[in-house]
């Protein structure tokens, strides 16, 4: 992992995704349990501020997609993602939007539609019913490494915006004593444990209020998955 890995998300948010609410799929909350998918390949973005490709490459490489996603698919695909952005009047000097990313897979065809999460209880609705989560949230200097552990603490200052995974939710969990969603960076494995970490849902939370955003591939019905797609029940 660079010593200050770049980070590329901008925040852009379309009065139209109002429309396309997750809870379309999930209905009402049902209580939480723990839902651990299986990532992919641990993906390295580098030195290069692509933090948004490398998210949704995450989103294709884990349960239940499963593709065979590599840097080298993220990297040849990065112009998509820029032209989409401008397509929307966004004409970024580095980085891209979280909705861009949604566009170019669905024009890729490797997701049929996408929807939204509109707060914490939709983001670990869906991590506990249907899959993982591609996170456009707020970046702060002690997020750049975890604690020895895998734990994320938010401290420091605001250095800027990124993309990343959520992989799944672990209610009580017995090494950090709280509720902890696990996501997956794009820094390669020296970030955090094989380049997992793992936040408190009140600190996932309180990203997600400041200008964060969740959004969701909706290929599947929400069914109970296979097994061999989830680590845990």
């Amino acid at each position: 992992m660079p010593d200050f890995p770049v980070l590329d998300r901008h925040a852009y948010f379309d009065n139209q995704s109002r429309s396309f609410g997750v809870r379309n799929f999930l209905g009402e909350s049902i209580p939480l349990r723990k839902r651990m998918w299986k990532p992919g390949t641990i993906l390295d973005q580098g030195s290069e501020g692509r933090c948004v490709i490398f998210g949704w490459g995450g989103e294709l490489g884990a349960s239940p997609h499963r593709y065979d996603i590599t840097d080298e698919w993220c990297n040849q695909h990065w112009p998509l993602v820029v032209a989409q952005d401008r397509a929307m009047g966004n004409d970024y000097p580095d980085g891209a939007s979280v909705l861009a990313g949604a566009k170019t897979m669905q024009m890729l065809g490797n997701v049929k539609s996408y929807y939204w999460g509109f707060g914490l209880d939709d983001v670990l609705q869906n991590l506990c019913r249907r899959g993982p989560v591609v996170l456009g949230i707020n970046w702060y200097a002690d997020m750049y490494s975890t604690q020895s552990n895998g734990l994320v603490t938010i401290g420091g200052e605001r250095v800027g915006g990124h993309c990343i995974l959520a992989t799944g939710v672990w209610p009580k969990h017995p090494i950090y004593g709280t509720d902890v969603v696990a996501w997956v960076n794009s820094w390669g494995p020296t970030y955090g444990i094989n380049g997992r970490g793992f936040i408190p849902t009140t600190d996932l939370g309180r990203l997600l209020k400041e200008d964060g955003e969740a959004c969701i591939p909706a290929d599947a019905p929400v069914k109970k998955p296979r097994k061999e797609e989830y680590n845990g029940d």
